[in-house]
């Protein structure tokens, strides 16, 4: 594939719960992992394959967050240099005129590409001219953090981190005259959800063990970059980071006696919320669409 342009099936194989867990989708389902590998195969370019099964969201998020500004944290590791020279999505409606001028049948191919015998097809007779400019700026943006110091003078240099993204979708289409995307639930909520509970760590600040972090986080959805500052470039030791609450999106419904934890069952901590749910006579529930990859899709991603 080295020099070409690789077209793209979204998501991972769903033919064994043993090797690709099924319908779950792992990291090697995401859009992102497809460039990373494209790269590292010498390929030109990847183009994805949209279908809202195979990608878990519709194409308007595609086209939202793929036809404005891209952006990424300065530096040579971060600057999409994972990425190919070209990469991009495509309809599958589009998908399936530019196998059909190769004379090749996409669903066939969709259904047999699961398959662990799948050979790539070349698209014989298809050729792609294109020619891009790029404009370049930096602009800045802000975490806030703020610690509850613990008082175990063994744990106290363990952290709970609490963390929230304090941006949305910025200025989108006017929508009655209003093109401000004001992000009331997602994510105004989480962040007011994260001020309550720091408050409610300070004024138990006395009897608490381990310390506890507040992290108010920019750039989560153009690419959980704040969180991803953070990561590369912690406040804390090495190593001290003992979990990490994630508030993205509140219950806006009323009370509920069941609690979703999206990453249910990737660390001991998941153990330690349905004990203390259970005791508030909760119930712990895993993701109800792990096909979606929503554990890959906020903050708590880049403290895994």
């Amino acid at each position: 594939v080295k020099g070409k342009i690789l077209v793209i099936k979204n998501n991972d194989p769903e033919f064994s719960e043993d090797v690709f867990a099924g319908t779950t989708r792992l990291y090697y389902g995401r859009y992102s992992y497809k460039y990373e590998k494209a790269k590292e195969m010498g390929a030109l370019g990847a183009i994805i394959i949209h279908t809202d099964e195979t990608a878990g969201y519709g194409w308007n998020v595609v086209a939202n967050g793929w036809s404005r500004e891209r952006f990424y944290l300065e530096g040579a590791g971060n600057a999409s240099t994972s990425a190919t020279e070209f990469n991009g999505w495509l309809t599958y409606q589009a998908s399936r005129l530019l196998f059909e001028e190769a004379g090749l049948n996409l669903p066939d191919l969709m259904e047999a590409a699961d398959s662990r015998d799948f050979a790539p097809v070349e698209l014989n007779g298809v050729r792609v001219n294109m020619e891009m400019d790029a404009n370049y700026r930096s602009i800045d943006g802000q975490n806030v953090i703020a610690k509850v110091e613990g008082n175990d003078p063994e744990l106290k240099d363990e952290y709970l981190i609490l963390t929230a993204h304090l941006d949305h979708l910025g200025i989108t289409q006017s929508v009655e005259g209003d093109s401000v995307n004001n992000g009331a639930s997602d994510n105004a909520a989480g962040v007011s959800a994260l001020l309550e509970m720091m408050e409610a760590y300070k004024s138990i600040q006395p009897t608490i063990k381990r310390s506890v972090i507040g992290l108010v986080v920019s750039a989560e959805e153009v690419g959980l970059l704040g969180s991803q500052y953070w990561a590369e470039n912690p406040t804390v030791a090495p190593g001290k980071v003992t979990a990490n609450i994630n508030l993205d999106g509140m219950n806006v419904y009323g009370e509920t006696k069941d609690v979703v934890i999206i990453g249910y069952g990737r660390s001991s901590f998941s153990d330690l919320l349905e004990e203390e749910a259970q005791k508030q006579g909760r119930t712990v529930k895993p993701d109800p669409y792990p096909e979606r990859g929503y554990f890959y899709r906020s903050d708590h991603f880049n403290m895994a």
